[in-house]
């Protein structure tokens, strides 16, 4: 199945929280202190921007889509929402997703970790970090680890990423997935990674190539993927 991403526009504000926000201005807290977490459900920051503090999508069936968009702190995705991120993000801390819907990550560099579990999605659903649904965006850098985990959904695709550096190790951990497309199965191909590929309990088992760990060629694949590091 060939899908192509569908992107959004949507002309809701992205809503900044500001909760306690009155309290902690009387007690003397700048303000930025108070204001430091913005919720992008159902919104396109505009292209160029630089969110400040963390951002969270939540909302029902919310949809964050963040291009060439800068955000200092973490990300955070919440139950049956989505996130696309493309064109140069740049996410300053961690991206955590539980039990969202759909997960796309693009051509963005991620000072942290890269959680994604839990994910349900339907027919044109899934988790993308990376792949042919990314087009000429490609993949992503990952400073961090990045963790793939318990999730049910029709495209699970891993592919042209690079996780960790020389100084800083990053693995790549895919398990207990199941891939619900028939006769289809989670893709791990082209990925650099300066730690290890670690795959286990996923229906069916992975498939791709070309992954690799520069540091310590041949890399180390364990479990399902023993055989999809060169």
């Amino acid at each position: 199945m060939v899908r192509h991403r569908v992107r959004l526009t949507v002309t809701v504000s992205a809503l900044t929280l500001v909760s306690c926000g009155a309290l902690l201005l009387g007690a003397g807290v700048p303000a930025a202190w108070a204001a430091s977490t913005t919720n992008c459900a159902n919104t396109s920051p505009a292209s160029g921007s630089t969110i400040k503090g963390n951002l969270i999508v939540k909302g029902k069936n919310g949809l964050c889509d963040l291009v060439d968009v800068h955000v200092t702190g973490n990300v955070t995705v919440y139950s049956g929402d989505s996130l696309i991120t493309d064109d140069v993000t740049q996410i300053g801390g961690k991206v955590t997703s539980t039990d969202g819907q759909f997960i796309q990550i693009c051509e963005s560099d991620i000072e942290g970790n890269v959680q994604i579990t839990g994910t349900e999605s339907g027919e044109f659903g899934g988790v993308e970090i990376g792949g042919t649904d990314c087009g000429d965006s490609g993949g992503s850098d990952i400073f961090g680890a990045l963790t793939i985990k318990d999730n049910h959904a029709p495209v699970i695709a891993v592919v042209g990423n690079t996780v960790g550096n020389g100084s800083k190790p990053g693995s790549i951990t895919v398990s207990g997935n199941v891939n619900s497309a028939k006769g289809s199965s989670d893709t791990i191909s082209q990925n650099m990674f300066y730690g290890k590929l670690i795959c286990s309990g996923n229906k069916p088992a992975p498939t791709g190539t070309g992954n690799r760990n520069p540091a310590h060629p041949p890399g180390v694949g364990t479990g399902q993927c023993a055989g999809l590091v060169s």
